[in-house]
């Protein structure tokens, strides 16, 4: 007589699927930790070669870039004369990146091309319009995604905003790397209180002698947000506190909201604002010298920040608030302990 073959029963079929279960929930966490990880690492070479680069261009110049170029015209006013040509913009040929160096429009000081207007289109070439630079992007914002109700996505368009809402302006790279400017907010940036100086400042360069405190001692670069696809932050063509200027005002990641400029392009009306849960608390403030933007990352825990020296250190979120200061200014004379 033939022995009756027995199947899995129902219950033993759900057993097995909720080991399985178990068994994914035990390792997804594991993946994701080892992806973070991966992400982590690709972020602080991506700081690593940007500090390089400014010595690089230090050694070609005999000083660092200048950290933001604004010219202020015959009113004493500033204005697009030209005020956007940043500190990574002439990092681009120490990054193997001189072709899209060149074919930005700014050759001297005499252009007063805003990248908004029609004028701005035209003025950059469309072979650089939605074209990103993946040395300035940290894989752990990229890959954040996510919307607003109204559409809007934060962790920026691939890389790239556009300079307006409207058709007029292209669409340009933008970053999570920023550099550290003097001060506690923009007033400050242009006005360089004592002891408050930072690595860059606006039409001027500087020399490493100037870091009295130490190259090691004195970090240069931070990690920052790209925020959402229409507002300023990480757009690294204009001048204000999220998109070229960075201070030691808050710790990194603090949940204190930022004072940024109460324009759509920022934390004003038509913009996504304060948006908390998103790493990204703000308030809006029509004046802009009290405008400020501190370092921020999707890394758990801390940020990443470039030294002087070139080496890239992770900073914890519980880092002691006058330390991280002390960090961010080059001459203030302060004694750094452990961080």
């Amino acid at each position: 007589m033939l022995a009756r073959k027995r199947g899995f029963t129902l219950v033993e079929l759900l057993v097995v699927i909720a080991i399985i279960g178990v068994l994914v929930g035990l390792l997804l966490p594991a993946v994701q930790s080892a992806r973070e990880a991966a992400r982590r690492m690709q972020c602080s070479n991506n700081l690593k070669q940007l500090a390089l680069a400014v010595h690089n261009y230090a050694d070609a110049h005999r000083t660092t870039p200048y950290g933001s170029l604004n010219w202020v015209n015959a009113n004493g006013r500033f204005g697009c004369n030209p005020e956007w040509p940043y500190l990574l913009h002439y990092l681009l040929p120490f990054m193997e990146q001189r072709q899209y160096h060149d074919l930005l429009p700014w050759l001297d000081r005499r252009n007063t091309i805003c990248p908004w207007t029609a004028d701005g289109l035209r003025a950059f070439p469309p072979s650089i319009h939605n074209m990103s630079i993946s040395a300035w992007l940290c894989p752990s914002d990229t890959q954040f995604g996510g919307s607003l109700p109204n559409g809007q996505s934060y962790g920026g368009l691939n890389g790239v905003k556009p300079a307006s809402t409207g058709a007029a302006g292209p669409i340009l790279a933008v970053s999570n790397y920023l550099g550290v400017f003097s001060g506690l907010n923009d007033g400050e940036t242009t006005s360089e209180p004592a002891g408050r100086k930072g690595a860059f400042r606006m039409n001027t360069a500087r020399r490493f002698a100037e870091f009295t405190d130490g190259t090691s001692n004195t970090i240069i670069l931070v990690e920052y947000l790209q925020g959402y696809s229409t507002d300023g932050r990480g757009y690294i063509y204009t001048n204000r506190a999220s998109s070229q200027y960075i201070h030691a005002t808050n710790t990194p990641n603090s949940s204190n909201p930022e004072n940024l400029l109460a324009h759509f392009r920022w934390c004003g009306a038509g913009s996504p604002g304060n948006q908390p849960r998103q790493n990204l608390p703000c308030i809006a403030d029509g004046n802009s010298d009290r405008n400020f933007a501190s370092a921020r990352s999707r890394h758990t825990g801390g940020v990443q920040v470039a030294s002087g020296d070139g080496s890239v250190r992770f900073a914890s979120n519980g880092i002691d608030l006058i330390t991280w200061r002390n960090l961010h200014w080059l001459d203030d004379g302060a004694v750094i302990g452990d961080w």
